[in-house]
């Protein structure tokens, strides 16, 4: 007798194996199945013990799925609709999963792999009748984005080199902030800023990556980097007490440091006017200077040729030079004369006690 669904009588055949006689019955499910065999004929009857059968099913092909998380991780599931007691494995870039599934159970489900695409998968699955698998290649997923932060860097000609760093991720793409303005959007990881941007001191920077799955911002950052200073111009202008007024500047430079050099002595810094871009000393009159003027920042240092002034010549108002001069020529005039208009004078005076 079998219970649990009895097929009709015509799926039923014997056969006599020898002495024995064999019954055959096919059933339509795999079982569970609770059988037992009772056999009589007119003397006597008999009965078998009860007996639980399970016939195990072919696998059918599996499903696998692969689908990114968020984090950009990848998520891994493998099934089969049909098949006694599967044994499942995962194959995830040539490194070989178990997979723990309570018995009976036809599917694993989300198995995780971290970020580090791309993926080769294979899943297989076999039971005591076979085998199978399936598999997918070079899965790729996006990749959030982590934290940036700008990285800035001067350069020897003035000009910063910014990077924005830190933006993991997958395919991003950056936007730049100068001062609270956007200024490049779907940009580079890097920027150069021209020494122009830090005319009125130090600039806010911020970088921002996006990619499609998130966005990122940096804080803002301030950056400054020195211009070199350029060739320093030196002129003389003179008063008219005989001092004079030295002048040095130059037209371009961030955080210049002065230096004059009067006849081989570095002036100390009394007497001395200054601002960002040049300054005033004052020299008292008299004698010839050997003038030069140098400046420098931590970019380099650039120095004016020698120049040599001397005092009076070049001085615009000379009048008490003059007037020197006028007395020195009266006096050479007068000793030069005498002589001669005292010897006048005295023939003139001879003359006329002659004549008397």
């Amino acid at each position: 007798m079998v219970k649990k669904g009895l097929l009709p009588e015509s799926a039923t055949s014997s056969k006599m194996v020898g002495n024995v006689s064999e019954v055959h019955t096919a059933v339509a499910s795999p079982g569970p199945w609770d059988i037992t065999c009772s056999v009589r004929n007119r003397v006597s009857d008999s009965e078998t013990r009860r007996t639980n059968v399970i016939c195990p099913v072919p696998l059918s092909d599996p499903v696998l799925e692969a689908s990114c998380l968020p984090n950009g991780s990848l998520n891994i599931s493998c099934s089969v609709e049909n098949g006694t007691d599967p044994i499942f494995s995962l194959n995830v870039n040539g490194t070989l999963f178990s997979a723990n599934v309570k018995k009976g159970v036809k599917r694993v489900n989300n198995v995780t792999m971290p970020s580090s695409d791309p993926w080769d998968v294979h899943c297989y699955v076999n039971n005591s009748l076979g085998h199978k698998n399936a598999k997918k290649t070079n899965i790729t997923c996006r990749v959030p984005l982590s934290a940036t932060f700008i990285n800035a860097s001067c350069q020897s000609d003035g000009t910063a080199r910014v990077v924005c760093e830190g933006a993991e991720g997958s395919n991003a793409t950056y936007n730049w902030t100068i001062n609270g303005e956007l200024i490049l959007w779907d940009s580079a990881p890097f920027l150069t800023i021209n020494t122009s941007e830090f005319a009125s001191g130090a600039i806010n920077i911020s970088c921002s990556a996006e990619n499609s799955i998130s966005k990122i911002r940096s804080n803002d950052t301030k950056v400054f980097c020195d211009a070199p200073v350029s060739q320093p111009l030196l002129n003389i202008t003179w008063l008219s007490n005989g001092s004079a007024v030295i002048t040095c500047w130059i037209l371009s430079g961030t955080n210049p440091k002065f230096q004059l050099t009067v006849n081989g002595s570095i002036l100390t810094p009394y007497n001395t006017s200054s601002s960002c871009c040049g300054f005033n000393y004052i020299m008292s009159p008299g004698g010839t200077w050997n003038i030069s003027c140098s400046v420098g920042n931590k970019l380099g240092e650039s120095t004016t040729s020698n120049s040599s002034h001397s005092w009076c010549v070049r001085k615009t108002n000379c009048s008490n030079c003059l007037l020197n001069s006028i007395i020195g020529g009266v006096v050479a005039l007068i000793v030069t004369t005498s002589p001669l208009l005292i010897a006048t004078i005295y023939i003139e005076r001879n003359t006329r006690q002659k004549k008397t």
